[in-house]
């Protein structure tokens, strides 16, 4: 195998997000130079140990358990989709929208074989069940956490911003569970991998120390120093194992913005766009449809104060098309691997879905915003 071959292969295996920041940084970095200051070390601190965190807890079999357990206490399809969709919900507030994607999806797909329904509207209630659940918390999703540390709110300010939201979705998701396929189930699964209560529980710990950072109440080198401890205790080698593509992400993004940042047409361009809180609520969502909605928090975050149109935003701007948010590609590739045939029928509800939910939810705001 040549070499061009192995690079050729290297990139095809890499995060496209990734990839383009890569590049994105390095090219802006020829006219404008970056430093070590532009990248957002408390995100980058934080976000490591959260996904630390997350795939310890999958490694000890933690996520399968409970699930496995949830799964088993319904005897019909439609009461079992409605609790999984509630689940994605909930729990992508703590352990992020794409990290309950992908372990929701990896049971229910194979399940909805054996159970024979076809799983495409509960696919999608589920990826959009974690995208609008993870905008009340600041772990809920990367762009959440970005803006909280940025934004510099407290816990209490920023919940105040994104609660009204997250009830009024919670509520139309339930609506939309309604259209749900049912059928009467006879099963009972059993736990595939080993469980370990004791490496659980001490990434339960981790996770607690988390909180206390977010909280600013303990420093958030101790919460690194927690995290690395916890890894050395439990085996290393899955630390290294696992994806780092989102915290590249992340730095090289930072490093991009602070270089475009530098340039005076871009900034007096971009400050004129979201001048007013209207103008930055729709453009936040626009942006978002282009670029996805994690690069257009960090880029827009820069030129604005208006905290609560710009976190909305990029939380309603992950609804619409599908690399609006990157959760929502990985639910699709995660379906259409397991179901090829229905690719289209998903892609059809999916934005059906979305752009309705995405109407319904901006439009209080819109007039909000118009008349304040």
């Amino acid at each position: 195998m040549n070499k061009l071959t192995l690079i050729r292969t290297f990139i095809t295996r890499q995060d496209k997000t990734m990839l383009a920041f890569f590049v994105l940084a390095g090219l802006s970095s020829v006219w404008f130079s970056p430093t070590l200051t532009s990248i957002d070390w408390p995100v980058i601190v934080v976000l490591f140990s959260l996904i630390t965190t997350i795939n310890y807890w999958q490694y000890f079999g933690l996520f399968e358990r409970i699930i496995v357990k949830l799964s088993n206490q319904f005897s019909s399809a439609k009461t079992l989709q409605t609790s999984l969709v509630a689940f994605a919900f909930l729990s992508s507030m703590l352990i992020t929208n794409d990290v309950t994607i992908i372990i929701l999806l990896a049971l229910f797909l194979p399940l909805s074989k054996r159970i024979d329904i076809n799983p495409t509207l509960a696919t999608v209630l589920i990826v959009v069940a974690a995208n609008l659940g993870s905008a009340l918390t600041p772990l809920g999703n990367p762009q959440n956490m970005f803006l909280y540390f940025y934004s510099k709110l407290s816990l209490g300010e920023f919940l105040y911003i994104t609660a009204p939201i997250t009830m009024l979705s919670a509520v139309l998701l339930l609506l939309l569970c309604r259209w749900l396929p049912d059928k009467a189930l006879d099963y009972q699964l059993d736990c595939q991998q080993c469980f370990s209560s004791r490496g659980s529980l001490l990434f339960s710990a981790v996770f607690v120390s988390i909180l206390l950072g977010l909280f600013h109440w303990v420093p958030l080198y101790i919460v690194f120093l927690a995290t690395m401890l916890a890894a050395t205790v439990s085996g290393i080698k899955q630390i290294r194992q696992q994806n780092y593509s989102l915290l590249l992400t992340f730095v090289f993004a930072f490093i991009f913005i602070a270089n475009i940042s530098q340039w005076p047409q871009l900034i007096a361009y971009v400050t004129h766009s979201v001048g007013t809180p209207i103008r930055l609520f729709l453009s936040t969502i626009l942006t978002s449809q282009i670029i996805s909605n994690v690069p257009a928090a960090i880029l827009l975050a820069h030129f604005t104060q208006h905290w609560q149109p710009l976190i909305i935003g990029v939380n309603l701007g992950g609804l619409g098309t599908l690399i609006a948010s990157m959760a929502s590609l990985i639910g699709y590739k995660a379906f259409s691997a397991q179901y090829p045939h229905l690719r289209k029928a998903f892609l059809y509800q999916f934005s059906l879905a979305n752009i309705g939910l995405l109407a319904l939810l901006a439009s209080p705001y819109v007039v909000y915003y118009l008349l304040t």
